[in-house]
């Protein structure tokens, strides 16, 4: 594990991914479960990698896009709207991103 990866507040991270997914049910009248694009923002640090960090989330089958100031935009086909498959594509992005010199900076979709 990365010094990046290590300071990371993981337990927090999550927590607001799955707040933030159940309300988005609650209020907006979604239904778990619906196929949705996920969107994750990652910005660059000091030591970023675009080539290496895209090549890596490539491996794992995402989409990664330029986004705005250096950041990387990963794009999820076919996720599920739910706290648990969110969190496991966001974890899973971030600790790539991370290793290779960008932060999670958020994420969001289109409504279905």
């Amino acid at each position: 594990m990365t010094a990046a990866e290590e300071a990371w507040d993981w337990d927090h991270q999550q927590a607001v991914t799955r707040v933030t997914v159940q309300k988005l049910l609650e209020e907006e009248g979604l239904r778990e479960g619906t196929q949705i694009v996920l969107d994750l923002e990652f910005r660059p640090t000091d030591d970023a990698d675009r080539d290496a960090a895209a090549r890596k989330l490539g491996m794992f089958g995402y989409t990664v896009e330029d986004g705005d100031d250096g950041g990387l935009r990963v794009i999820v086909e076919g996720a599920n709207l739910s706290g648990d498959a969110i969190w496991m594509h966001e974890e899973r992005t971030s600790r790539i991103a991370l290793i290779h010199g960008y932060e999670p900076e958020g994420w969001g979709f289109a409504e279905p």
